[in-house]
């Protein structure tokens, strides 16, 4: 089972895109937390033995998604990230991608943002 953990602000978008990832991606097996913010995120980290993907918005509150991934790949070193959002800027993608971070901008239709997750799960980046 491939457990991804999808962090936005927009409650309402994660779990539509939580839904939508775990139809598309049903032969995949995924279990897939949703979590509205930094706080949620560190809690399920803290819940799961693993996180092999992260979808995450730049924009957490005081914190950003680039913080939480380098946060989150100290416990999790395997996980695989995207940056998916919407608010970020040229110098927002630079320092994802120097993080090792690829970035997808929102909006993007869900096939797409399946494309991306499907290729994180494979490994393939």
């Amino acid at each position: 089972m491939t457990t991804v953990l999808l962090v936005d602000d927009d409650a309402a978008l994660t779990h539509v895109i939580a839904e939508a990832l775990q139809l598309q991606l049903a032969e995949r097996q995924l279990q897939v937390h949703a979590v509205p913010g930094w706080e949620g995120a560190l809690r399920v980290a803290e819940e799961v033995g693993t996180i092999d993907v992260l979808v995450v918005d730049y924009h957490l509150g005081p914190h950003t998604g680039i913080e939480l991934f380098r946060d989150l790949s100290a416990r999790f070193p395997a996980m695989r990230p995207l940056l998916y959002t919407g608010k970020a800027t040229a110098s927002v993608e630079a320092e994802a991608r120097a993080s090792g971070i690829p970035v997808l901008w929102k909006p993007q239709r869900l096939e797409a943002l399946t494309r991306a997750v499907r290729s994180l799960i494979d490994g393939v980046s």
